[in-house]
């Protein structure tokens, strides 16, 4: 993937609303407390946390639980990206500009990272297994470019990206 720096042409449009968009769990989180630590303290020192782990074992459930607990430490707050209703990979950048309020004309990836690029903010992306490849690398041109933004990613499988640290979801 490439980005275009300096060109001109139409901005893309603010997004539609500002603040954090996140789905709010029905249950409690319950015997987790281990994990949500570990993740808690890579957060602060990571750029990119992958959950990694088979289905069913709640890694979106953590993910969420924690971007929830960690909500004021991003002033631009956080975005859920859901990937599991993607039928092909082609799809993955649109998706995520679209859930971030990103739209505008041009290139999709290009107006994403001049919309993320000076915001302090959590983009939680799931369910990336069967778009890896996209997901990997739309991740790695966003952590290039966009120096204050956190990625949490859930996978079943790692999703390989340059930066980042693989955390094993266990079953509760």
């Amino acid at each position: 993937m490439t980005v275009a720096r300096g060109e001109l042409g139409p901005s893309p449009s603010p997004p539609t609303a500002p603040g954090s968009r996140l789905p709010h769990p029905r249950t409690p989180l319950v015997g987790r407390e281990g994990e949500l630590r570990r993740l808690a303290a890579l957060m602060a020192t990571e750029a990119c946390i992958t959950v990694v782990g088979p289905g069913g074992v709640g890694k979106t459930r953590l993910a969420l639980e924690l971007a929830h607990s960690h909500l004021d430490a991003f002033a631009d707050g956080a975005v859920f990206v859901e990937l599991a209703p993607l039928r092909h990979p082609g799809g993955v950048v649109s998706l995520v500009a679209q859930m971030c309020g990103v739209r505008g004309p041009g290139n999709p990836l290009d107006a994403l990272v001049d919309y993320l690029r000076a915001r302090q903010q959590l983009l939680v992306v799931d369910n990336c297994e069967h778009v890896i490849e996209e997901a990997r690398a739309l991740g790695d041109e966003l952590l290039r470019w966009c120096p204050q933004l956190v990625l949490l990613h859930t996978s079943r499988e790692p999703t390989g990206m340059a930066a980042g640290v693989r955390v094993p979801a266990r079953s509760s």
